[in-house]
């Protein structure tokens, strides 16, 4: 199976999910923007026919997660810190991948703890 099919079966998991920030995270502006980035990086993985490309975005992934989960830290939104410090790390296993099978498990894992920390946004302090 190519590159793009593998990677844009993570991507349309994603897509599935509707970004939408909960009125929570309007409470820190510095979250709420840096979530917007992470959101905009998973995007163009799937715009990538070439494996080693792909990965080359999800470094700027990782560090846009990392980034964010600083935010949320700051915010003092540690349950959402974590989640995003697990896509974060699922990110960087992605990137140093040494298939494409491996690297779409870990992409994949890595949405599925963003979409996790988003739904997080509701316990952070107001």
């Amino acid at each position: 199976m190519s590159s793009p099919a593998l990677i844009g079966r993570c991507i349309a998991l994603l897509a599935a999910v509707a970004f939408v920030l909960p009125a929570a995270a309007q409470t820190c502006s510095s979250l709420s923007a840096y979530l917007e980035d992470v959101h905009a990086n998973y995007r163009p993985i799937d715009e990538h026919t070439d494996f080693a490309a792909a990965q080359d975005e999800v470094k700027q992934l990782r560090l846009s997660l990392t980034q964010a989960a600083t935010a949320a830290q700051d915010c003092r939104c540690l349950q959402v810190f974590n989640g995003l410090m697990d896509a974060a790390s699922f990110a960087r296993q992605a990137e140093a991948a040494d298939n494409e099978k491996d690297f779409t498990y870990r992409l994949n894992r890595s949405i599925l703890s963003y979409n996790s920390a988003l739904d997080l946004l509701n316990h952070c302090p107001h």
